[in-house]
């Protein structure tokens, strides 16, 4: 091809497409860049993928590791199940309240928090069941203590107060759960920071929970 036609041809293409044709020319001439491009590119991603990366996370354990050494078994460990029991309390609160199909669901999730975290130590299947009950009840709990937004007028004051204050009570919880996964699971560390993330959670859910049956009854 003469030198002035391939000029032609650079000047007429855009940037990403001379971009491109000079990584076609490097890929076909070295086969292992060729696939590095491939991996670079987008791909699409399907709701099966999502969901199988999603079985993937908590199947391999996303709060940490085990500290190696240490079989599975079964031992109470007085500490984090005292810390479990925080949970107890809000299911208390939702009972008083008359809520109680809430308060089973409460109940539900630290009936396995007890078993998964200070009863079998290790046991994947339990970790998977508490996990996605610990998130189902997390979506519940969320959603009543924000539904008066929605669903019932109330003054402004109530607003300015109410709103943040939720929001704070929602972030803390967080904090403490992201140091336990920090840790190695069944470490002092994690004992610690796991049986602080239970307490705040708990009490944060029950100042939460209060706060939203005063904007109801506001």
């Amino acid at each position: 091809m003469a030198p002035h036609i391939k000029m032609d041809m650079l000047l007429s293409s855009t940037p990403q497409e001379q971009q491109t044709s000079q990584v076609m020319r490097r890929s076909s001439s070295n086969p292992s860049l060729m696939e590095k491009e491939k991996m670079k590119q987008p791909q699409s991603v399907s709701t099966k993928d999502i969901f199988k990366k999603s079985m993937q996370m908590l199947y391999v354990n996303p709060e940490g590791s085990h500290i190696e050494g240490v079989e599975p078994h079964v031992k109470l460990d007085l500490m984090v199940g005292i810390s479990c029991l925080s949970f107890a309390l809000l299911a208390v609160f939702y009972g008083m309240m008359g809520r109680y199909a809430i308060c089973a669901v409460v109940s539900v999730v630290t009936v396995t928090s007890v078993l998964s975290d200070a009863v079998f130590h290790g046991c994947t299947t339990l970790d998977l069941i508490d996990r996605y009950v610990a998130t189902a009840t997390a979506l519940v709990v969320g959603y009543d203590c924000f539904r008066w937004m929605w669903e019932k007028p109330v003054e402004l004051s109530v607003w300015v107060v109410a709103l943040p204050t939720q929001v704070f009570l929602c972030i803390v919880p967080l904090c403490f759960l992201a140091k336990s996964r920090s840790c190695l699971i069944g470490s002092e560390e994690w004992r610690y920071a796991h049986s602080l993330w239970h307490i705040m959670a708990g009490v944060c859910c029950v100042t939460a929970s209060a706060l939203s049956h005063f904007c109801w009854n506001s």
